[in-house]
């Protein structure tokens, strides 16, 4: 019933898609060029996998996924040469910070931790 609530609150031929199936389809969309993954925790690995296996660029607002298996996506992006656009804050900063400018003239790269489920 609810469902059919929040179908009649858009215009017809919306289509809405949810969950864990929803987030697949939407990465793997063929007329999108990039997908943004911006859902918290390990929600969003499995969707940001197949965006790159599909060979779209992945914007990310969190730093979890990358947390939890940066080894696994960055391969994935080389495989389907993707690129991986940081939307979220101190990842982007450091990308921007280190745009144009030769990796080996970093040293090292330090971040501070607020909190939450990975600062210790």
């Amino acid at each position: 019933m609810a469902d059919a609530r929040a179908r009649s609150l858009f215009p017809a031929g919306t289509c809405l898609h949810g969950g864990k199936e929803g987030l697949l389809t939407l990465a793997t969309l063929a007329e999108a060029d990039v997908i943004l993954v911006a859902v918290v925790g390990t929600t969003g690995l499995e969707p940001a996998l197949a965006a790159l296996a599909a060979g779209k660029d992945l914007a990310l607002a969190s730093k979890e996924i990358l947390v939890l298996a940066g080894r696994f996506v960055m391969e994935a992006a080389r495989s389907s040469r993707s690129r991986l656009l940081p939307v979220d804050s101190e990842h982007a900063a450091v990308a921007q910070c280190l745009a144009g400018h030769p990796v080996s003239s970093v040293s090292r790269i330090v971040l501070t931790a607020s909190g939450g489920a990975f600062r210790d």
